[in-house]
C-alpha cells in the first residue's frame, strides 16, 4: 500500500500467526514482539509508531475445519476422521467426541463476520454523527465521508464473506474451483493469497434512535443489510480478488 496505508481509518488482521506476519509485511510494519509472541494466536494489538495500530480480531480467523484441519482438502470428513483416530491411537490417546477439534459451518463463520461488520458500521456511524451533527441520510451523502477499513484475513473466510455479502453481484465468468466430488453444487469461489477485494457499504436509510428498534432480518442475498442501530446499508462489490499488484511470474492460479 505504500504511503496509502496511513489512509485507513482502521486496520485489522486475523489473530492467527501467519496472518499477522502477512499483515506486517503488507503494511511495512515493525513490531516490538519476537516471532514467538506474534504466533501465539492471542487477540490484542501490534504497536507501530509509523503506521498506527493493527487490530487483531479472532472473528477474522480462517474457518475451523475440525478433523480435516491441515489435511488434503479432497478428503471427505469420514476419511479425515479415520486419519484423526489413527493419529490418536498412535499417540496413545483415547478417542472422545468431546475433544474433537472445532468444526464450523459457513453459517457459523459468517455469523462472526457479520458481528464484526456491524460493529464497525456502528462505530463509523457514531463517529460520523459526532463530527457532522445528526448523521441523517442527506448529511451522509452531502459530506461523502469515507471510512476505509483494511481487513487481512484468510481465503476460506473471505470466500464466505464475498458469497454472502455480494454473491449476486459476481460476474458470470468468475473463477471457481471444480464442484466437490460429493455434491453437485457450484464450485467454490477462488480467492488467491494476497489478492485484494473491495466491498463498499453505503447507508441508504437512517431510522429511529439507536437501540429503539428491534433488529430486523438481514438479507445479504439482495445486498441489503439492516444494522441493529436501525440503519440500512447496501453492500456493493467494487473489486474482486485483484492480483494485479503481484508480479505475473510470482502468481499462478490454482
Amino acid at each position: 500500500f505504500g504511503k496509502n496505508r496511513d489512509a485507513f481509518w482502521r486496520k485489522y488482521s486475523s489473530d492467527l500467526g501467519r496472518c499477522q506476519q502477512t499483515s506486517r509485511i503488507i503494511l511495512g510494519m515493525e513490531t516490538h514482539q519476537d516471532n514467538d509472541s506474534v504466533n501465539d494466536g492471542k487477540s490484542g494489538g501490534i504497536s507501530d509508531t509509523t503506521s498506527g495500530s493493527l487490530r487483531l480480531d479472532v472473528r477474522l480467523r480462517e474457518r475451523a475445519k475440525g478433523v480435516r484441519e491441515g489435511l488434503d482438502k479432497r478428503l471427505t470428513y469420514d476419511e479425515a476422521m479415520a486419519v484423526y483416530r489413527e493419529k490418536l491411537q498412535w499417540e496413545g490417546i483415547d478417542f472422545s467426541e468431546d475433544r474433537l477439534p472445532l468444526l464450523e459451518t459457513e453459517k457459523d463463520v459468517f455469523q462472526r463476520l457479520k458481528e464484526w461488520i456491524e460493529e464497525n458500521l456502528h462505530d463509523a456511524y457514531t463517529d460520523f454523527s459526532r463530527n457532522t451533527g445528526n448523521g441523517d441520510e442527506d448529511s451522509c451523502h452531502e459530506n461523502n465521508k469515507m471510512y476505509e477499513i483494511l481487513a487481512i484475513s484468510h481465503s476460506g473466510t473471505l470466500r464466505i464473506a464475498i458469497e454472502r455479502l455480494v454473491g449476486k453481484q459476481l460476474p458470470p465468468d468468475v473463477k471457481r474451483e471444480k464442484a466437490d466430488r460429493n455434491s453437485g453444487k457450484v464450485g467454490r469461489l477462488i480467492v488467491p493469497n494476497t489478492s485484494k477485494t473491495i466491498i463498499d457499504f453505503t447507508p441508504i436509510q437512517v431510522g429511529p434512535t439507536i437501540g429503539s428498534q428491534e433488529e430486523e432480518e438481514v438479507d445479504f442475498g439482495s445486498s441489503i443489510m439492516t444494522h441493529n442501530s436501525a440503519i440500512s446499508w447496501r453492500a456493493t462489490l467494487v473489486e474482486l480478488a485483484d492480483v494485479s499488484h503481484i508480479a505475473a511470474h510470482l502468481y499462478s492460479p490454482s
